[in-house]
């Protein structure tokens, strides 16, 4: 009798546990539909991966409880499509996401801490508008004011280095004291990207800003690299020569690995 109740409880347990795990799938089909649209890609265009951070037994939490989450994530997916990005993939991350430590987030995402990275807008506190008629040299993309730059977040943005290698591929026009970056303000941020904190992604971008990635991403193995998707609680996977392709980035010497502490976008 005991060994009869004992498998009628597995049995009523696994018939739970499969219910929730229909549940699960069944609202992932709805997140999908809400976030990206129920039709597919264009004809002819890569498709795009979505899948969700879910254990067994563990509560997804998400897209619906976030107001402004299905325009910005499919502004970014819109322009992974229309720029032919293969081997995309979109991850809905559970909204405990950010009170994790790196090491977890990773394992989250099935990746090392160095696949890790995040796209700052940085701004040239130096920078001058060239005179109305003057001819730029060639170099605006050089000489912005605004720039989104992806680091990894186990490295440390050098600003100073960023300067440098910025001036050099300008072909030195401009001195060196042109150049001081500093972080922009979050109101900046969100007005040239159209993301929010922690969900800025270099698809999709608000306004033309250059993309300048630190050389030490651009060469990670295996290639490819994580970064935001559009809202804090969607991550997206890009491979790197799809993102050499499509984002057409300035490659730069301007990190260096971290060391202890956080990583706190003001400590960059």
């Amino acid at each position: 009798p005991a060994l009869c109740v004992a498998a009628m409880a597995s049995a009523e347990r696994l018939s739970a546990l499969e219910e929730r795990l229909q549940g699960l799938v069944d609202r992932l089909v709805r997140a999908e539909h809400r976030i990206f649209g129920e039709a597919g890609a264009p004809g002819g265009s890569p498709p795009v991966a979505i899948s969700v951070d879910a254990g067994v037994g563990r509560r997804v939490d998400a897209p619906s409880e976030a107001p402004e989450f299905d325009d910005n994530v499919r502004r970014v997916r819109d322009d992974v499509v229309a720029k032919r990005v293969h081997g995309a993939e979109f991850r809905i991350v559970r909204d405990s996401y950010y009170h994790t430590p790196l090491s977890t987030r990773a394992g989250i995402l099935g990746c090392g801490e160095k696949h890790l990275c995040k796209t700052l807008v940085m701004e040239n506190t130096e920078w001058r508008e060239p005179a109305p008629g003057a001819a730029d040299g060639g170099d605006a993309r050089y000489y912005a004011r605004y720039y989104a730059v992806i680091v990894q977040y186990a490295a440390k943005l050098q600003p100073l280095d960023l300067a440098r290698q910025l001036r050099h591929l300008g072909g030195n026009r401009h001195s060196l004291k042109s150049f001081k970056f500093q972080l922009a303000p979050d109101d900046v941020s969100a007005r040239l990207t159209g993301f929010d904190h922690n969900g800025v992604a270099p698809y999709g971008l608000a306004t033309d800003l250059p993309v300048v990635i630190a050389r030490d991403a651009m060469a990670l193995h295996p290639p490819f690299m994580w970064f935001g998707g559009g809202h804090e609680l969607v991550k997206l996977r890009v491979p790197i020569e799809q993102i050499r392709r499509t984002l057409n980035p300035i490659e730069a010497l301007c990190s260096v690995p971290r060391e202890g502490g956080d990583d706190d976008d003001d400590d960059f």
